[in-house]
């Protein structure tokens, strides 16, 4: 996750836009191409913001732009679920809390 709003270790204010991207990773190193990432924001157990990329980008990155989804206050989880060409699955989340204020 980006540091853009961000007010505390996982604390952000409303309307920020922090921005979070994606490493990929198997046990040979990072992956460059061949991984696509679905990426999942949900307030309080409600999904409030769905994007697939389209694929991986060198150096193993793709990226998720929060838009004006974090709007309002609340406890959020963003979740990375990563498929490859080569089937291998991953998940990854971060939770963190929006608060109103400036």
């Amino acid at each position: 996750m980006g540091s853009r709003g961000r007010i505390g270790p996982d604390t952000y204010r409303r309307g920020a836009t922090p921005g979070a991207d994606t490493e990929v990773y198997d046990r040979t190193g990072r992956i460059d191409t061949g991984c696509y990432v679905r990426w999942e924001l949900t307030r309080a157990g409600t999904v409030v913001r769905t994007h697939s990329s389209e694929r991986c980008r060198p150096p193993s990155i793709t990226l998720f732009n929060f838009g004006d989804s974090l709007d309002e206050a609340g406890s959020y989880r963003l979740t990375a679920d990563v498929t490859t060409d080569w089937g291998q699955q991953g998940t990854a989340s971060v939770g963190f809390t929006v608060v109103a204020g400036d």
